[in-house]
């Protein structure tokens, strides 16, 4: 990290499920030690559905406004962009928007985007949030590689197109390390994302 800023690299993404948590306490961390400026880097954090129970509907507004949390682990009294990690079908959209809109207002993130969003969720998305006058989600993430293009370059095409505020960014670049050769030999090296002790699968 400390050499990605002295390259002028200054988007740190992150997300509560990775390490439970620990991550981002450890990204705090070292941001203080390098002495980053909050001011001079943007940092995204992507709420996933990652436990059990029955208050842990994804988007709901108890469970959007409780996972602010992970502004506690790092240490932020804000993050730049809040990605909602796929859509929920359990909550009424409405409540969803309504809760993103208000955690704006409460400048507890400047900013939402959506990951793993279909093309016609995005657009009812957009049209609800007009018509309330709510804030709009400004970027759609989804996963692009070699190996997966027509969800970037067809079916979100049209989204790209209509909502000229809207802009994109991606995941996956290497197919989940696939791209890199890591395992072309068959096996999984000690380490990797999929070797039998990594209990932290994504």
């Amino acid at each position: 990290m400390k050499k990605a800023c002295e390259l002028d690299v200054n988007i740190f993404d992150i997300a509560e499920i990775y390490g439970t948590g620990t991550a981002n306490a450890i990204m705090s961390k070292v941001l203080k030690k390098i002495g980053a400026e909050k001011e001079d880097l943007i940092i995204t954090t992507i709420l996933i559905y990652c436990r059990s129970g029955p208050n842990n509907s994804l988007l709901s507004r108890k469970r959007l406004l409780e996972e602010l949390c992970s502004l506690k682990q790092l240490d932020l009294d804000y993050v730049d962009v809040v990605f909602y990690h796929r859509p929920d079908t359990h909550t009424p959209i409405d409540e969803t928007y309504r809760a993103l809109d208000w955690i704006i207002e409460e400048c507890y993130a400047f900013y939402w985007a959506i990951s793993e969003w279909t093309a016609d969720q995005i657009d009812i998305a957009m049209d609800i949030c007009e018509k309330e006058n709510l804030h709009m989600p400004i970027a759609d993430q989804c996963q692009y590689n070699a190996l997966f293009r027509e969800d970037f370059e067809k079916n979100l095409r049209h989204s790209y197109e209509n909502y000229k505020k809207e802009g994109s960014t991606v995941w996956s670049l290497f197919t989940i390390e696939f791209l890199t050769a890591k395992y072309i030999s068959g096996e999984f090296p000690e380490g990797s994302r999929f070797h039998p002790n990594n209990k932290e699968l994504v």
